[in-house]
């Protein structure tokens, strides 16, 4: 169980940065409060790139290091697809996306901290 909810939390916080991404090259005039302020726009990129390392690194053996490149190469091809079916299951509401990234990310991090507390 502890194995599933902190693969489950990785994906999350990886589908995290991949609608921030959506978000913001998205060709809308206006955009989530969020974007205005650079500090707040840090955080999908931490928990897309950093986060799911922690979870990487209970489920397997291999060191952090090589985790960090290859969390790289799953994040870049991984969070665009994870992030368009997240918006497809929302049938491309615009309007939601804010509020899919805040679900996702809460998601992403419960699921983290239970799966820890499961594993060890």
């Amino acid at each position: 169980m502890s194995h599933v909810l902190l693969f489950l939390g990785a994906l999350l916080l990886i589908a995290t940065l991949g609608i921030h991404t959506a978000i913001i090259s998205g060709n809308r005039v206006k955009k989530p409060r969020y974007t205005r302020k650079p500090s707040l726009m840090l955080l999908p990129w931490l928990c897309g790139l950093i986060l799911p390392i922690f979870a990487w690194t209970q489920l397997t053996n291999i060191p952090w290091g090589w985790l960090l490149l290859l969390n790289f190469v799953l994040v870049f091809f991984g969070s665009p697809i994870l992030a368009y079916l997240i918006i497809l299951i929302g049938r491309r509401k615009r309007k939601k996306m804010s509020r899919k990234l805040v679900t996702t990310l809460a998601l992403g991090i419960v699921f983290l901290v239970i799966g820890s507390i499961l594993h060890g």
